[in-house]
């Protein structure tokens, strides 16, 4: 149970952080702490070094997805008219689809760590 209001506190302190930046000097600011790789501090709260590989190939595929949101954000926000609000949701939806489908196919086709070393 310590663990988790380990993990709860970290989350509010970086978006908490990121509230404060953007309030004093700025949102593209914030952005630099909201944006901070939280996957980097999960870490700390893995046991064994198979979990940690584990959730570092979960957390590169996450990355591609977020890579295709923020890409889809920024073209979104620059080219149309959407509201911000509905470019958000449009992302998110986005991000997810793209993680989860990569994550199914890494599943299907049996991916794992130590099969991504071998190739290496």
């Amino acid at each position: 149970m310590i663990e988790i209001l380990k993990a709860a506190s970290i989350g509010g302190l970086i978006i908490g952080g990121s509230h404060y930046a953007s309030e004093l000097v700025g949102p593209e600011y914030a952005s630099l702490v909201g944006g901070l790789p939280i996957g980097l501090l999960i870490v700390y709260f893995l046991a064994s070094r198979q979990k940690k590989e584990n959730f570092f190939l979960g957390y590169a595929i996450d990355g591609i997805g977020m890579t295709v949101m923020i890409l889809l954000m920024y073209l979104l926000l620059n080219y149309t008219q959407l509201s911000g609000v509905i470019i958000s949701a449009i992302s998110l939806l986005i991000w997810a689809v793209v993680s989860i489908g990569f994550m199914y196919i890494f599943k299907k086709h049996n991916v794992t760590v130590t099969s991504l070393k071998k190739m290496l």
